[in-house]
């Protein structure tokens, strides 16, 4: 009864945003309604749409738009579908080139995501998010060189940018260059001082600094970030922390909690059993 009564309701909200979509010729009820179903990850919200309108009908920046939603829900088939009907429409199209790039980059099609994110940015060069998605997409093909510069360029566009600092921090992390990578995350920091994984870069730089003190806060600071995702390299780190500072107990029982959030993990099986020689080797 109650499942009933659900499909009546999203029916309704189904029939209401159609409507929406048809009135609203500029396309701001239409994106409003796109960001509120991205930002809750809502999995049924663009089913429920497409019970009452068929998306292929739809403008090739919405459709690519829905492609990118299903894309974040896993739908990979679906998501595949709409960005052939996206392209097919306007594959010129500079919203659409940097949709379809992106969810090639994130589907390990690196290569292929290049020559779409370099297109996107020769249709609007001044767009500091996908010259930042086209670093990532180097960065993740190992040509540090062309990630840095595209780094570089966001902050000249928009110097606050901190997913540029991100990018910069990874290439001089890569590059051993810790000293660099631990200014890098700091600046990111200052911009998004919310996001754990900063926290755990900067952490991962202090460490091997020898600045033991250092990392400790920032993988502390990490786990109070509150991004379980984040708790098991966060732990891990601790534990090599503690193990590099002679404290086996801190050690191991900061092995143990990395290890109930990832069980079986073998990096921290080895270094529980690191740090339970050496404890033993030290009595």
């Amino acid at each position: 009864m109650l499942d009933r009564m659900w499909w009546y309701v999203r029916l309704g909200i189904a029939t209401v945003c159609q409507r929406l979509f048809h009135l609203d010729q500029g396309g701001a009820i239409r994106d409003l309604a796109f960001e509120a179903g991205w930002s809750r990850r809502h999995k049924n919200f663009l089913r429920t749409i497409g019970m009452v309108s068929n998306l292929d009908q739809w403008d090739a920046r919405t459709v690519a738009k829905a492609a990118m939603f299903y894309h974040a829900a896993k739908e990979k088939a679906q998501a595949q579908r709409l960005f052939a009907v996206a392209m097919e429409k306007a594959h010129d199209d500079f919203i659409v080139l940097a949709c379809y790039g992106k969810y090639l980059k994130e589907s390990g099609r690196a290569r292929e995501a290049v020559a779409q994110l370099q297109q996107a940015v020769q249709e609007r060069p001044d767009d500091v998010t996908t010259v930042c998605w086209l670093g990532d997409t180097y960065f993740d093909l190992g040509d540090l060189g062309k990630a840095q510069e595209c780094y570089e360029k966001c902050l000249k566009l928009q110097a606050d940018w901190g997913a540029a600092y991100v990018g910069l921090a990874n290439v001089a992390m890569h590059q051993e260059d810790w000293k660099e990578a631990a200014r890098l995350w700091r600046e990111a920091i200052k911009r998004m001082p919310q996001e754990a994984y900063l926290w755990r870069g900067l952490g991962q730089a202090l460490f091997e600094l020898g600045d033991l003190k250092g990392a400790i806060s920032a993988y502390d600071m990490c786990i109070r970030s509150g991004d379980p995702q984040e708790n098991s390299w966060a732990f891990g780190g601790l534990a090599e922390c503690y193990l590099a500072r002679g404290d086996f107990r801190r050690a191991a029982k900061s092995c143990k909690q990395a290890l109930r959030w990832k069980p079986g993990h073998q990096p921290l099986l080895d270094l529980m059993q690191e740090i339970e020689q050496a404890a033993t080797a030290h009595c």
